[in-house]
């Protein structure tokens, strides 16, 4: 009677261990599950401890030569390039959902900061933003700008400092504590792996900001991302555009030509671009080595009335419906109304010649342009 006591004891032992590691398994598979949070922004799998803390848009300089190659780029979900002025541009990295990391045994940062340019305060309002700068010129402070947090350098004199990644962790922890969290449903955009329809090619895009700075952006089917290459003034053929913290060179599922109203200001040399409450504008959007003509809006509908909170730029099709990203980055060059674009026959060439896939925006002009060109001839 003792013996078989022992041995239902040792059953029972057994039966539990089985038990405990049963379940220990399937809370761990369930606690993985409860991970799988998406970007609102990219439409892709992220850490959602990152997605509690409020969108920062932080602006980087790549002129003079020497502050090439950029920390951190590739990291950004959204990346909003614009004009500065003198054949140069900048572009704001928006980051949101993660941040930097470093496989080449670097210690992370991002780098390197520049100043603000007129049109960006409106573009953060979109986001409900923070943003980063290295200081900035008095016409931006006067133009107004908000959620501010200047970045001189571990130094504190740096004219185009890097910004550690555990600075960068710190800044976000003492914003999330004035603005909260932000709202993932309300800024969340449409994303689809289905290729959309009506489609032209879409190969490259290249655009001539200057003679020293001119970008190429290549679609490769093998792994199915545009990847950038810019000239410089020291190499006139634009070279690949690497990222210091993996050696990557950058790359974006989409790549878009937002057309977005520019206005000259008093003196008549300085602009500034607008990007809020816009019913319809175009936008030329290339995904999967396809272009399609689309347009966007941030016009105030039923969340911003009912929320008092301005959404993210959204994308839509002729017929009114949803245009659906590629889930992952985008990397959006923005540029006047109007302002010419059309195909040449190689990727970086001047003769013109319709459905090749080569698209070129030939110069930038911030000036209004009269004639009522549509994007696409």
């Amino acid at each position: 009677m003792i013996e078989r006591t022992k041995m239902d004891h040792k059953i029972l032992t057994i039966l539990l261990i089985v038990f405990t590691v049963i379940t220990g398994c399937s809370s761990s598979v369930w606690a993985d599950q409860e991970q799988k949070v998406i970007n609102p922004l990219t439409g892709i799998e992220t850490d959602p401890n990152w997605l509690s803390y409020p969108p920062f848009i932080i602006p980087y300089t790549k002129f003079p030569d020497k502050f090439r190659s950029s920390a951190g780029l590739s990291f950004a979900p959204w990346v909003f390039e614009m004009y500065s002025g003198d054949g140069e541009s900048r572009p704001m990295a928006l980051f949101y959902g993660s941040i930097p990391e470093s496989t080449t045994g670097v210690t992370p940062y991002i780098g390197s900061v520049s100043s603000a340019v007129l049109g960006l305060e409106s573009l953060r309002k979109q986001y409900m933003a923070v943003l980063i700068t290295a200081g900035n010129p008095d016409l931006v402070k006067k133009a107004g700008i908000s959620n501010l947090e200047t970045w001189y350098g571990e130094s504190g004199s740096e004219k185009y400092p890097d910004l550690p990644v555990q600075r960068f962790i710190e800044i976000m922890e003492k914003w999330k504590k004035r603005l909260g969290s932000p709202d993932t449903e309300g800024i969340s955009l449409p994303f689809s792996a289905a290729i959309p329809e009506g489609s032209r090619s879409g190969k490259t895009l290249f655009i001539r900001y200057a003679v020293f700075n001119q970008i190429l952006w290549e679609f490769d089917e093998a792994d199915g991302l545009y990847h950038r290459s810019q000239n410089s003034v020291s190499d006139p053929n634009p070279v690949k555009d690497i990222d210091v913290l993996n050696n990557q060179q950058i790359t974006a599922q989409n790549v878009i030509l937002l057309f977005a109203d520019h206005s000259l200001i008093e003196d008549g040399v300085n602009f500034t671009v607008n990007f809020n409450y816009v019913k319809k504008n175009p936008a030329l959007i290339f995904r999967d080595g396809l272009c399609y003509q689309a347009f966007w809006t941030t016009k105030a509908e039923e969340y911003e009335i009912q929320n008092q909170k301005l959404r993210p730029i959204r994308f839509f099709e002729a017929d009114g419906d949803a245009f659906h990203l590629k889930p992952g980055k985008s990397w959006v060059h923005v540029v006047q109304i109007n302002n010419p674009v059309y195909e040449i026959a190689e990727p970086t060439g001047n003769q013109t010649e319709d459905g090749s896939g080569h698209w070129k925006v030939p110069y930038i002009s911030v000036k209004p342009n009269e004639k009522n060109l549509n994007p696409v001839p």
